[in-house]
């Protein structure tokens, strides 16, 4: 029953997509993107916060070598992309479960992947382009597919996710 509750509520909520970002990316890409998350209600996530270490001959705890409330001083770098009033979502995890070594990249998963699970299908579009371009290069290739086979369930989910989040998005490119 459980497992049979978790497919329909994972049907209700559609596929886990989400923007990897990190603070070493031009300012202006940011920007462009957090709107865009905002508009199309696509999580941005970041691997961790930027953290200073202090320098010291002997070792230090956690709370001496970053300080205290290293989450919330670290948050305030991502201050100006909260101000868009895209959700910013520190996740690690993802970044190794689907390898991410260089960003952005947009995600697409048939769900959210869970510790010591395999890897959930996912789709992966890599670049400084902007979130609509992303998405439709994921429709483009759904489409192609389509022409030769069927859709798997997974496949039909993506492309109705995507046209919903392409309408949020207005038509911009």
């Amino acid at each position: 029953i459980d497992s049979s509750h978790q497919q329909i509520q994972q049907r209700l909520e559609g596929p886990n997509a989400f923007v990897a970002i990190s603070l070493s990316m031009p300012k202006e890409s940011l920007l462009r993107l957090a709107r865009d998350a905002k508009e199309a209600q696509v999580p941005l996530i970041v691997r961790g916060v930027p953290v200073k270490e202090k320098k010291s001959e002997k070792p230090l705890t956690a709370k001496e070598k970053y300080g205290t409330h290293i989450l919330v001083k670290g948050m305030q770098a991502f201050q100006f992309l909260m101000e868009t009033g895209a959700t910013i979502q520190i996740d690690p995890r993802s970044f190794d479960v689907y390898d991410i070594q260089d960003v952005p990249q947009l995600i697409i998963a048939n769900r959210e992947a869970e510790p010591g699970q395999n890897r959930p299908d996912f789709y992966r579009v890599r670049g400084d382009v902007t979130l609509a371009y992303s998405l439709a290069h994921v429709q483009d290739e759904l489409k192609e597919k389509a022409k030769k086979s069927d859709l798997t369930v997974f496949e039909a989910e993506v492309n109705r996710f995507i046209d919903d989040r392409l309408d949020r998005l207005g038509g911009r490119p």
